[in-house]
C-alpha cells in the first residue's frame, strides 16, 4: 500500500481485486497503485500492460488521459467530495484488457501528540533496509577529528515468540469492478478490408514536459559512482537502540556543488518516465475483430429492494459476488458466484514493546467543516431597535398628501416643524396611518455626538403620546468629521384610532437629546394619510 499526500488530500489505495472468468495472459493490465494531486488535479496510476489509447473511468466518468506509457498513467481528476471511488482502466475489449481499483479519497486531520517515551526494549533483529533516499547536497569539508575508540558490539537479542492473530478487521472497502466476463458467442467473421497504403512517417515528436513525480519505482541499473564525500570525525560508538519504524520517504535535497571523486554510491532509485510524445499518423485500418467478452456490472453494495441481471457483482459483509442469473436473493445463495470472500477474523497478537517517541509531526490541513450541530436554546429578548423605514402604502382611500420646506430649528424640548402637519375627516374608530419623511441639516462637530428622534403627534408639542415602537431615532457618531450641514434622512410613522367623528390634525415633531446648537434644522418633509 503505498499514500500521497498533497495539499491536504490524502489518496489511499484501498485494495484490488481484478476477478478473472477467463485466463488471463502476460500482457494483461494490472493496477498496482493509484493517488490523486488535489493542487494539479490529475490522478497518478502504476502498473503494467498499458498502451496507446488506454481509457480511464471513476466510477462511470471517464477521464481525460494526458500521459501513457508501459508502466505508467496520468489523468485529469476535478477535485472530488472526500470518499471511496471505483477506478477502472482499459486498453480493448479482450479478456485482460481491463483492470479496477478501490481509492478512496479523503482529507487528512491534524497530527496527534507525541507518546510518552516507552522504556527501552531489548534489541530485536535488524529490519529491512528501507528505500534508498535521494542524494543530498555536498556538505563543507570538516577537520579531521581523532579517531575514537570502537565500542563493544551489543549482544544480539533473541528472536520473539510469535504473537497470536489480530482480531478480525473491519469490512474492507468497496471491491472493485471484477475483471472482463465470460466471452460472448463468436460473430460472423465481417469482410476483409482492403488493406491501405503504408502512412508517411511522421516527424519525430518534440519531448514531452516532465513528468510528474510518482511513487517510488523498482530498484534501477547501477548508477553512475557519485562523488567522495570528505570523510567526518570517527565517532564514538553509541549503544543499540531500538528499531524504529520505517520512515516515509523524504523530498530530494538541492544539488550541490561537485565534491572529490568518491567510492561507489548506493543503487540509485529508478527515476519516472517522461511524457509521451505525440501521435503518430494512424496506420490503415486492421479487419474486425472478434466480439469482447462481457464484463461484470458493479452495482455495489447488495440491496432488498434491487433486481439484479447475469453478470451483476456486488459486495455483502465484506465478501463480493457476481449473479448467476436473474435474482433478488441475497448472497451467498445458488443465483451468485463467490469471487472475493471476507477475511476471517484471528487472534489476538502479543502486546508489543513501547517504542521509543517519535517527533512532532507537521500540523496536517484542516478537516472538512463539521456537520452543523443542533440549534442551541433561545436566546434572551433583545433590546428595541429602531424604527424600520416606512412602508409602501396599503390599500385605503389617501386623504392628503403635504410637503414642507420650510427651516426650522430642533430644540431640546419637543418642537414642531413649521408646516409639517396633515389634516384628514374621519368618523370615530377608523384606523387612520401618517407617513413620510424628514431631511435634517444638523451641525456636527468632531467628539461630540447628535443625536435625537423624530415621531408623529396628535398636537404640536407631543413627543410622548405614541409607543415606542413608532418614534424614529436618528444620530451622528461623535468620532465622524466636523460637518455644519450633514444631511440625514428620517422616515416617520404614526397610526392612530380617533375618538371623535370630524377633522383630524396630525403633526410632524422631533427632539435634540445630544449635541443640540441653533444650526440643527428641519429642512425638507412630506406627509400622507390613509384612513382604513
Amino acid at each position: 500500500m503505498k499514500t500521497r499526500c498533497h495539499a491536504g488530500i490524502v489518496a489511499l489505495v484501498l485494495g484490488l481485486f481484478a476477478v478473472p472468468l477467463a485466463a488471463q495472459g502476460p500482457k494483461s493490465i494490472a493496477i498496482t497503485s493509484a493517488s490523486y494531486n488535489p493542487t494539479t488535479q490529475t490522478l497518478a496510476i502504476e502498473g503494467s500492460n498499458f498502451t496507446l489509447g488506454t481509457s480511464v473511468w471513476i466510477e462511470q466518468t471517464p477521464l481525460t488521459v494526458i500521459s501513457v506509457s508501459p508502466t505508467w498513467v496520468e489523468a485529469v481528476l476535478p477535485q472530488q467530495t472526500p470518499g471511496t471511488y471505483l477506478l477502472t482502466v482499459s486498453k480493448g475489449n479482450a479478456a485482460g484488457d481491463t483492470a479496477s481499483f478501490a481509492i478512496a479519497i479523503g482529507s487528512v486531520g491534524p497530527a496527534g501528540p507525541a507518546g510518552a517515551t516507552g522504556a527501552t526494549g531489548a534489541t530485536g533483529a535488524i529490519g529491512a533496509t528501507g528505500a534508498t533516499g535521494a542524494t543530498g547536497a555536498a556538505g563543507a569539508k570538516g577537520a579531521t577529528g581523532a579517531t575514537g575508540p570502537t565500542g563493544a558490539a551489543g549482544a544480539t537479542g533473541a528472536q520473539g515468540a510469535q504473537g497470536v492473530a489480530g482480531p478480525q478487521g473491519t469490512a474492507g472497502a468497496q471491491g472493485a469492478t471484477g475483471a472482463q466476463g465470460v466471452a460472448g458467442p463468436q460473430g460472423a467473421a465481417g469482410a476483409q478490408g482492403a488493406t491501405g497504403a503504408q502512412g508517411v512517417a511522421g516527424p519525430q515528436g518534440a519531448a514531452g514536459a516532465q513528468g510528474a513525480t510518482g511513487a517510488q519505482g523498482a530498484t534501477g541499473a547501477q548508477g553512475i559512482a557519485g562523488p567522495q564525500g570528505t570523510p567526518g570525525a570517527q565517532g564514538a560508538t553509541g549503544a543499540q537502540g531500538p528499531i524504529g519504524a520505517t520512515g516515509t520517504q523524504g523530498l530530494p535535497g538541492s544539488q550541490g556543488p561537485q565534491g572529490p571523486q568518491g567510492s561507489q554510491g548506493l543503487q540509485g532509485a529508478q527515476g519516472q518516465p517522461g511524457q509521451l510524445g505525440p501521435q503518430g499518423l494512424t496506420g490503415a485500418a486492421g479487419p474486425t475483430g472478434a466480439t469482447g467478452a462481457v464484463g461484470v456490472a458493479w452495482r455495489g453494495e447488495w440491496s432488498a429492494s434491487a433486481t439484479y441481471d447475469i453478470g451483476d457483482g456486488v459486495s455483502s459483509n465484506g465478501s463480493s459476488y457476481v449473479a448467476f442469473s436473474k435474482t433478488t436473493t441475497q448472497p451467498p445463495s445458488a443465483d451468485w458466484l463467490l469471487i472475493a470472500q471476507a477475511g476471517a477474523a484471528g487472534a489476538t497478537g502479543a502486546q508489543g514493546p513501547q517504542g521509543v517517541a517519535g517527533t512532532n509531526g507537521t500540523n496536517g490541513t484542516n478537516g472538512a467543516p463539521g456537520a452543523a450541530g443542533p440549534a442551541g436554546p433561545p436566546g434572551p429578548m433583545g433590546v428595541q431597535g429602531p424604527a424600520g423605514p416606512a412602508g409602501p402604502a396599503g390599500p385605503g382611500s389617501t386623504l392628503f398628501l403635504g410637503a414642507s420646506e420650510n427651516s426650522t430649528v430642533i430644540g431640546t424640548a419637543c418642537t414642531n416643524y413649521a408646516g409639517g402637519f396633515v389634516t384628514v375627516n374621519v368618523t370615530a374608530g377608523q384606523k387612520v396611518e401618517v407617513v413620510g419623511n424628514a431631511w435634517l441639516q444638523l451641525n456636527h462637530t468632531l467628539n461630540t455626538k447628535d443625536a435625537g428622534f423624530a415621531m408623529i403627534g396628535v398636537t404640536p408639542t407631543d413627543c410622548t403620546s405614541m409607543p415606542p415602537e413608532f418614534y424614529s431615532p436618528f444620530s451622528i457618531a461623535a468620532n465622524s468629521s466636523t460637518d455644519s450641514s450633514a444631511w440625514v434622512l428620517v422616515p416617520v410613522r404614526g397610526v392612530f384610532t380617533p375618538t371623535v367623528t370630524g377633522t383630524v390634525t396630525y403633526y410632524l415633531n422631533a427632539e435634540m437629546t445630544s449635541g443640540q446648537d441653533s444650526r440643527d434644522f428641519f429642512w425638507f418633509a412630506n406627509l400622507s394619510a390613509h384612513v382604513y
